[in-house]
């Protein structure tokens, strides 16, 4: 606008500017607001050198019915928007608050169960080996299954051959003679036992076995004679030798393979009487002292290896 110095500077001639306000007023609304005009801007043009001219530009009449209506529903969203948006911003921010107040809560539980922590420590524990030797002496015991057999002295008369019962062997023998064993053409059998009850009928009492055996041999061993309970016969096992250290050996015909003191097979102990005589018996006897009417157990094992022809008798008398 003009100052006091605008004498000295010449003419101020503001651009002409034709501006229009509008105004809202919120008074009741009036029969017309044409009868009521509202101040408008002026548009001041300063004339020539020292005079003012004040010149007013038109003023129109606002059309406040139309703007009215046009502004209150944009205001009226504007301010839903607004009133919405805090109401938003709190329902966020009590949100956010319980968000908040929750992950504290959890950050306290993971801390209670981080402090309950059990250590675990690994020893290791070397400990010294030592070896033994141990040494063990096993005993083993062998279990020998045998057969027995008991022989009842018979009441008839055996049909033994008169050559084997009457021979240079057998004529040492006086009285009567009782055969407790005859043999012949016997099939093949292992260790048998055999036993036998005697009642002497002299002082003195010999026992004589006589064996044949063609084509293999037989085996005799544990030889015995008691008397209660008194072991009469001597070197029953043949553990001694020579054989007529303890008995009377006869081979009248002189046959071949005769027997023999041999560890071929043993029944127990390490030898056995061991006789294949061929073709003709042989003989083997020994004598010992009796009482009359005593009672005498007798015993022995006997073996056949081989088929006929053979022969085997026990004699005592």
């Amino acid at each position: 606008m003009p100052t006091a110095s605008s004498a000295a500077y010449g003419l101020y001639v503001p651009k002409p500017t034709n501006q229009q306000i509008t105004y809202i007023n919120v008074r009741p609304k009036v029969a017309s607001y044409a009868q009521t005009p509202l101040a408008a801007a002026i548009s001041t043009q300063w004339a020539s050198s020292s005079s003012i001219q004040l010149v007013s530009s038109p003023s129109p009449t606002p059309t406040l019915t139309r703007g009215f209506w046009f502004w209150f529903p944009w205001c009226c969203a504007l301010l839903t928007l607004l009133v919405g948006g805090c109401i938003a911003a709190a329902v966020l921010a009590t949100r956010t608050q319980d968000t908040t107040t929750t992950t504290v809560t959890t950050t306290t539980a993971s801390m209670t169960v981080a402090t309950t922590t059990i250590a675990t420590t690994t020893i290791a524990t070397t400990t010294p080996v030592t070896t033994t030797t141990v040494t063990t002496t096993i005993a083993t015991t062998t279990t020998v299954t045998t057969t027995l057999a008991t022989t009842v002295l018979p009441t008839t008369t055996v049909a033994v051959p008169t050559a084997v019962l009457n021979n240079t062997c057998t004529a040492i023998m006086s009285g009567s003679t009782t055969v407790l064993l005859y043999l012949q053409d016997a099939a093949i059998f292992s260790y048998t036992y055999y036993t036998y009850t005697f009642v002497a009928t002299a002082t003195t009492t010999t026992m004589m076995l006589a064996l044949r055996q063609d084509p293999n041999y037989w085996c005799l061993d544990d030889v015995s004679v008691q008397y209660n309970g008194v072991e009469l016969w001597q070197d029953g096992g043949f553990e001694s030798s020579p054989l007529t250290s303890y008995y009377t050996y006869c081979n009248p015909n002189g046959a071949s393979a005769s027997g023999t003191i041999s560890t071929s097979c043993v029944h127990s102990g390490s030898y056995s009487f061991y006789d294949g005589s061929v073709t003709y018996s042989d003989y083997l006897s020994q004598s010992f002292a009796t009482v009359i009417g005593g009672s005498y157990n007798i015993s022995f094992w006997l073996s056949n290896l081989g088929g006929p022809t053979n022969s085997a008798l026990v004699i005592i008398g």
